[in-house]
């Protein structure tokens, strides 16, 4: 086996039970023992969860501390649990109660022991989501924000887009150059050159606006039955 593929925990060591604690401290943020009743018989809190006092949860059904989202997924917490003939199990979401409509989410996993008498004592690992979740808003938020700033620079190009369009019909008054034509020797050739660059014109407004013949006849400064002659 490549060393790239040894895992690390093929290289610890046999551990003791006061190391194997310290390092279970280390690992995780709550540790909460049940009985073989489902009831807490201890609690084990990261310094960062000191202040919401867990220890008040001991003698409490592990169930009754759980949200109601998160009691359909007891069941499959308690039943997918690491032993060390299983191997490894499944992480699940759960949210804890804390009173005051508190609630303090983690990511579990759970796994049995045999105690020194023959017991068996559960065990439910768990990680602070907290701070997961303030990343999570964080950027939902900024996302918004930049939606909501392509959204405007978007309407403001089309503003100008418009704009324009508008100065352009007035730079280029298309009827008084028919009329100046038709006076001329080359009035009818150039009468369907023009006829032809108005037509183009107005087709490629169409194109733009989904073919809102109101909003090219505003652009242009024509009438909408004159769009719709030229679209033809």
């Amino acid at each position: 086996m490549s060393p790239l593929t040894v895992p690390p925990s093929a290289s610890l060591p046999n551990l003791d039970s006061r190391d194997l604690k310290a390092l279970v401290d280390h690992t995780y943020d709550v540790l909460i023992a049940l009985d073989a009743g489902g009831r807490i018989s201890s609690v084990s809190q990261d310094i960062e969860l000191k202040p919401m006092d867990l220890y008040g949860w001991i003698g409490t059904n592990f169930q009754e501390i759980l949200t109601e989202e998160s009691k359909v997924k007891l069941p499959l917490l308690l039943g997918n649990s690491f032993t060390f003939s299983s191997g490894s199990s499944l992480w699940r979401h759960i949210n804890l109660r804390l009173g005051s409509d508190q609630v303090l989410p983690i990511l579990a996993k759970y796994a049995e022991f045999d105690d020194s008498s023959g017991s068996t004592v559960g065990f439910v690992f768990g990680r602070d989501l907290r701070p997961l979740q303030r990343l999570q808003r964080k950027l939902t938020e900024s996302h918004n924000e930049v939606v909501k700033n392509y959204e405007q620079l978007a309407q403001a190009v089309n503003q100008k887009s418009l704009l324009l369009d508008q100065k352009i019909s007035e730079l280029v008054p298309y009827d008084q150059i028919f009329s100046d034509a038709k006076s001329s020797s080359l009035g009818h050739s150039l009468e369907q050159f023009f006829q032809t660059v108005k037509r183009n014109v107005v087709r490629r407004k169409l194109d733009e606006t989904n073919g809102n013949i109101a909003e090219v006849a505003s652009a242009l400064g024509i009438s909408t039955h004159e769009v719709e002659d030229l679209s033809r």
